[in-house]
């Protein structure tokens, strides 16, 4: 890349070594990491040494490195110069504006990355069989998917540099979570086919499991009989924490020779052990519902185990988990331990997830205000020539779409709103006469 050879802009986050010397001059050292390709080859992928320097100078650079003086090199590492469009002539479904049918995915469209181009090819390759089918495509918005993000990323912004997806790029990311990630798409599969049957009815039966679950821990309260099987799950130490760890109420006392800012006594050795109090504490709580006990940031599900067996046994006996004994460190199925996670995630984080549900409804409210195909925006007055263009270009399908444009002010969106409902009657009006 620095022989002139290549002039393109490098991706940002897989920089090759020469990049990173240029980029960061005052490091002094770099790690490299040796990984096996395989279980039966010798080949060795040196991570960290992306390059496109000459052969002589690679090879040399590998015998430098300790423990592979004598290494060889079977395949040297190179730089591939690519073409890619300006991903805003897409439609969301990544179609082209400009040539119908033809539909775009990966590197073409200006990412980088496995991922990135595998979410695409899949967005791609079912909205150009709908297409064929006359059938409504398949189009996610930025709530329900990070491929959603991605896609209204490129078409809204385009890009200048090889596109990474992060989940800082979401605005919404506690709602895109991998426990959810069923709830939020398999309907839209099932809608277009590629959800069979059984499937469906194994993920309904599923939500079912975790609604009933998740009633049952707000309506039933801790009693004595339910702290006993918790302290017995758990030992003497609080609930949640490992032994030897108090409380999050108890690291509020003060300092003190027997307590330390934690509620802990000292024996003869100097080692701490927990106090009774860690289980007063929990005594306290007596009549609370669980759902309100599994909001405390010290407490886990785990901890109610013992009780929910007792409660909902429908709910940890299953005919179909017999026959795959796969367990978790605690004694509980890989699939029940992910399902009892997914509940308390709900629970635990309820206020921030209603807070960001909010943002969400407000932002679907504005999605829904459509901007015609046939608006003019030559005909708003007020709009800078500027914005004018930009709108012109990427031609945003709903007032959400335009806000997210770089360039394109609130003040230029509340225009094109009003706007809409002016050019609308104008069109009512010349319809009649």
């Amino acid at each position: 890349m620095y022989s002139g050879q290549i002039q393109s802009i490098g991706p940002r986050y897989c920089p090759s070594i020469e990049d990173k010397i240029v980029k960061f001059p005052d490091k002094t050292t770099h790690q490299l990491f040796l990984e096996p390709e395989g279980l039966n080859t010798h080949e060795i992928y040196v991570n960290g040494m992306s390059t496109s320097l000459p052969v002589e100078v690679q090879l040399a650079i590998l015998k430098s490195i300790p423990g592979l003086e004598t290494a060889e090199m079977l395949r040297p590492g190179y730089a591939i110069e690519y073409d890619s469009i300006d991903p805003t002539e897409l439609e969301r479904t990544l179609e082209t504006k400009k040539i119908g049918h033809l539909f775009l995915a990966g590197q073409i469209n200006g990412t980088s990355g496995y991922e990135e181009a595998a979410c695409q090819g899949l967005m791609a390759g079912i909205n150009a069989a709908l297409k064929v089918k006359n059938e409504a495509p398949l189009i996610l918005d930025r709530t329900e998917a990070y491929t959603a993000i991605l896609i209204d990323d490129l078409i809204s912004k385009g890009t200048n540099e090889p596109y990474r997806m992060f989940t800082s790029r979401a605005e919404f990311r506690l709602h895109l979570r991998i426990d959810n990630a069923d709830r939020r798409l398999t309907p839209h599969g099932r809608r277009i086919g590629l959800i069979p049957d059984q499937a469906w009815a194994d993920f309904q039966a599923k939500q079912q499991r975790l609604e009933g679950l998740k009633q049952l821990l707000r309506k039933t309260k801790l009693t004595g009989t339910m702290l006993e099987a918790i302290n017995a799950r758990v030992g003497t130490a609080a609930p949640g924490c490992p032994a030897g760890q108090s409380s999050a109420d108890d690291r509020n006392e003060p300092d003190s020779p027997q307590t330390s800012g934690n509620d802990y006594s000292y024996a003869a050795t100097g080692e701490k052990t927990p106090t009774p109090a860690a289980e007063a504490n929990l005594t306290s709580a007596i009549g609370q519902t669980c759902a309100q006990l599994l909001k405390r940031p010290e407490f886990t599900i785990e901890n109610l185990v013992p009780a929910l067996q007792e409660l909902d046994r429908a709910f940890f006996d299953r005919e179909e988990l017999r026959a795959n004994p796969r367990q978790s460190a605690a004694a509980l199925s890989s699939e029940i331990r992910n399902e009892l996670k997914s509940v308390e995630t709900e629970i635990k984080y309820e206020g921030y997830l209603l807070q960001q549900q909010r943002a969400i409804d407000r932002l679907k409210k504005a999605e829904q205000r459509a901007i015609p195909d046939w608006f003019d925006y030559h005909a708003v007055s007020g709009l800078s020539r500027e914005v004018q263009q930009t709108l012109l270009k990427i031609r945003p399908r709903t007032l959400a779409h335009a806000s997210r444009i770089p360039g394109v002010t609130p003040a230029a969106v509340s225009l094109v709103h009003v706007y809409i409902e002016i050019q609308a009657k104008r069109r009512q009006q010349a319809a009649v006469l």
